[in-house]
């Protein structure tokens, strides 16, 4: 009974190894970088954004040429709560 048991637990774990190993091969092969070419055109990325306190809009083409920190947040975001003035 005992051999049995034993058996049963190698078998057991080399399936298991087995299955682990098959996932992380599909994970991998999912994650390969394409080599084709990207779309560079940056005018497809400006967007505008309303002053919190007034009425001017921003747009990403008024700042061209200089650097530019957006600083994204959300209200569940503790530490973006205590950022925010």
């Amino acid at each position: 009974m005992r051999k049995i048991l034993v058996f049963l637990l190698i078998i057991g774990g080399l399936l298991f190894v087995k299955r682990m190993t098959a996932q992380r091969g599909v994970l991998a092969n999912d994650l390969q970088v394409s080599s084709t070419k990207t779309d560079t055109d940056k005018s497809k990325y400006d967007f505008s954004l309303k002053e919190l306190g007034g009425n001017k809009v921003y747009s990403l083409n008024d700042f061209k040429g200089k650097p530019l920190f957006i600083d994204f947040w959300a209200s569940w975001c503790p530490p973006c709560r205590a950022a925010s003035p």
